[in-house]
């Protein structure tokens, strides 16, 4: 599924679809929220990552309207990259699984290129 998503143009970003292209599942969570709630499930989404160290904080940023963190599951090699992020009412988690996820692409994701 995540191939013929990619094949259909799905991820038109080329850094996404290069990232894609190393997915073999993926996973999406789309909440709604009030900004009270939402703050609150990012702290504790926070807590738990990093109470049990399988997880680690790759990325963040914060603004007044939004927040970005991403997460890594592996240090050499990423087998689990978790993408949360907040948009006005929505909290999204989106979690996407492969053998080997290229880190050198998420950075530019992240980055912005």
């Amino acid at each position: 599924m995540i191939s013929r998503s990619n094949e259909m143009g799905m991820w038109k970003h080329p850094t996404i679809a290069r990232i894609m292209k190393q997915v073999k599942y993926y996973k999406y969570l789309n909440i709604p929220v009030t900004t009270g709630t939402k703050l609150k499930m990012i702290e504790r989404l926070n807590l738990e990552v990093q109470k049990d160290g399988l997880y680690h904080e790759y990325y963040k940023q914060e603004a007044s309207d939004n927040t970005i963190i991403i997460y890594t599951k592996g240090l050499k090699v990423v087998t689990e990259l978790v993408l949360v992020s907040d948009q006005g009412n929505r909290l999204n988690v989106s979690c996407f699984f492969g053998n080997h996820i290229d880190m050198d692409s998420v950075r530019a994701l992240a980055g912005g290129h």
